[in-house]
């Protein structure tokens, strides 16, 4: 399968066939040298013919996921415990040590941080991201006698956003009871045995991650091949009708990372020890989902351009019938715990140990890969203005617009359920989400 790489060294070679073959006897009359001299044919100017290559740097907003949230949207709301991280003194009998000895009003025991009941959020969603604008290249090369000749064009454009935050909540769907837990909370210094602060039993744990970060890369390519067939020159301009084939790869990939906070202490020596703060339940998650769109089909195109004095304009539009064959792939992992069972950590300022039923060192999330075939109308707007430097190179300016329908978009397709036999999911039926790319390009155009 074609790759950058292999895209690059493709037009490597046709150019340098091209301009030995083509090119080497105009080369040595020195005609690139030569001014354009706008002709007359059928009451307007005649277009030139011949060989022909462009070469266009792309400047385009790649347009993040439209749909989709981190965390379970019914989840939002929902009664969680969490542990605030404030000095208080327990006096009530609610209190058991771990070991299950119950509080005694003679000792007097006094605990670093506060248990206490609110309500889950999912802080990020699709919009929290914005639009980026990225940078590609475009190669178009063809040939054009009287009426009749072919073209072909070749894209590739990377882009990605990236989101940071603190205290970011995510909600899980626990169907499986991984999250029911409680919150140990450390003890003075005269008796630093810890407490687990109850409530009624075991409780919903909330989950926070003290940073986070999230990014969606978008990677897409296409090639297209089309028959041309050029109309007679008129005052009103030329028109030029193309019919082909095209492939087109979308592939995107959204994720999350998940982890607490910490802070660096260096000794009198320099060494350097990292010291843990702001715990969380499933601190050192992270979960990616690979989402990939492959269209290809007919393709029907239409342009027209006119051209007065050294100026030219041109108008063009296309419609792509696309297949569209369409996989997600789903993976990760929730949580790492150390080896004593507590989930992350055991030492740190302000110390907070969540009991749950999460396993040693985390959760691994259910591998998922699932594909679709979808149907995919595409359509391409161009506007571009060329000004002709010599007789066989112009420049040339220009916007292109693309819109397609039903395409995959894995952020808004990740199902964060916790069920007994499977670790988060996949939304099937979100699989189509509507995608408009558009952008700037300038280029150097020659013409044989």
């Amino acid at each position: 399968m074609l790759n950058k790489n292999s895209i690059s060294r493709l037009l490597l070679a046709c150019a340098f066939v091209a301009t030995s073959s083509l090119g080497y006897g105009q080369l040595i009359e020195g005609h690139y040298g030569e001014f354009a001299v706008p002709n007359n044919y059928d009451g307007g100017v005649r277009a030139n013919e011949g060989f022909f290559c462009t070469f266009n740097a792309l400047f385009w907003q790649l347009p993040t996921p439209k749909n989709g949230i981190v965390g379970n949207a019914g989840v939002a709301g929902s009664q969680v415990f969490w542990n605030s991280e404030k000095d208080s003194t327990y006096t009530t009998p609610d209190q058991t040590w771990q070991d299950g000895e119950t509080y005694n009003p003679d000792i007097g025991r006094t605990y670093l941080g506060t248990a206490v009941v609110s309500g889950q959020l999912n802080s990020w969603n699709a919009d929290t991201f914005s639009d980026n604008w990225a940078t590609g290249q475009k190669y178009t090369f063809g040939f054009m006698n009287g009426h009749w000749g072919w073209d072909c064009q070749i894209f590739t454009i990377t882009g990605s956003s990236n989101m940071y935050g603190r205290g970011v909540q995510v909600g899980f769907d626990d169907k499986a009871g991984f999250l029911m837990g409680y919150v140990l909370l450390e003890g003075d210094e005269d008796n630093s045995a810890p407490a687990r602060y109850q409530l009624k039993g075991n409780e919903r744990l909330g989950v926070s991650f003290a940073q986070a970060r999230m990014f969606n890369e978008i990677q897409t390519w296409g090639v297209e091949f089309n028959l041309l067939h050029r109309n007679h020159a008129t005052s009103i301009g030329i028109f030029e009708f193309g019919l082909g084939v095209r492939y087109m790869k979308w592939d995107e990939r959204f994720g999350f990372n998940g982890y607490y906070d910490y802070y660096t202490i260096y000794d009198e020596d320099g060494a350097e020890t990292t010291q843990r703060i702001s715990w969380g339940v499933l601190d050192n998650s992270r979960w990616t989902a690979r989402g990939e769109n492959n269209l290809i089909g007919p393709q029907l195109g239409v342009r027209w351009f006119r051209q007065t004095g050294r100026f030219s304009l041109a108008l063009s539009g296309k419609f792509l019938a696309a297949y569209n064959a369409q996989r997600v792939n789903l993976s990760g992992v929730l949580g790492s715990l150390n080896p004593n069972g507590y989930i992350d950590g055991t030492d740190g300022y302000g110390e907070t140990y969540y009991q749950g039923q999460i396993p040693p060192y985390g959760l691994t999330v259910t591998s998922r890969k699932e594909t679709f075939n979808e149907f995919t109308p595409m359509v391409e707007f161009g506007v571009n203005m060329n000004f002709q430097i010599t007789r066989k190179f112009s420049v040339e300016l220009g916007w292109t617009g693309i819109y397609a329908m039903d395409m995959l978009r894995p952020m808004g397709m990740v199902d964060y359920t916790l069920s007994p036999g499977s670790i988060m999911g996949v939304f099937a039926e979100a699989n189509r989400e509507n995608v408009f790319v558009h952008g700037f390009n300038v280029g150097l155009l020659f013409n044989r």
